[in-house]
């Protein structure tokens, strides 16, 4: 569902699952990490430890838990003001991350480690403007999608690719052409481990996804 700044949003209560060969998955514990915040991205790595990123209505707080273990309080790694909004975040595998943060008509994208340390601020190119989403894989690699505006009233769904082991972001890349009919409602996207990207999104006047 939409929650804050258009954000995906789960629920907050976690229920870590123990997963056998022969029998169905069975609750071990239960805890309740927030009770006003949505949940933004939840990722496992290798080694069992879980991730999860949260959002309330001025922070993004990244915690983890080892493997049967609660969540710890974690690490605040954005705070939304009027100017500077958090509109998504992605976790990868190891714990690592991006969040795309809106000032004005453009997009900051924040990277992090699994560390919760905040690593790189990368800025995007051109106008920006409703519903931004992010997905990011290993090594680095990440996608961040968006609906570009113009001044025609016009737009379209434009991407820009952040290559494993990159810096930033390269120049972005139309997924759709421009049309002149009512605006987005959603905008989702994902990455696979090998670089490959799908995105959806749909608009006011069409219900069905694109």
């Amino acid at each position: 569902v939409q929650g804050y700044g258009g954000m995906r949003c789960r629920c907050a209560l976690l229920v870590p699952l123990a997963l056998g060969l022969a029998a169905a998955p069975r609750a071990e514990s239960q805890q309740v990490v927030a009770t006003r915040p949505a949940l933004v991205d939840m990722a496992v790595d290798r080694d069992g430890r879980a991730f999860l990123l949260s959002l309330s209505r001025s922070a993004i707080r990244l915690r983890s838990a080892a493997p049967r273990a609660g969540f710890a309080p974690g690490a605040t790694l954005v705070r939304s003001t009027r100017t500077n909004r958090a509109v998504d975040a992605a976790l990868a595998s190891d714990g690592s991350g991006a969040i795309v943060v809106r000032s004005g008509r453009r997009l900051n994208v924040i990277t992090f480690d699994a560390r919760g340390r905040v690593t790189t601020r990368v800025p995007s190119r051109g106008r920006t403007a409703d519903f931004a989403a992010l997905a990011v894989g290993r090594g680095g690699a990440a996608i961040v999608v968006w609906f570009r505006h113009t001044r025609a009233r016009r737009w379209r769904l434009e991407a820009a690719v952040r290559e494993p082991g990159a810096a930033a972001f390269g120049a972005p890349r139309p997924l759709s052409r421009f049309v002149r009919r009512a605006c987005c409602t959603h905008v989702s996207v994902a990455r696979g481990d090998r670089g490959d990207a799908a995105a959806a999104w749909r608009s006011t006047v069409n219900p069905a996804p694109w």
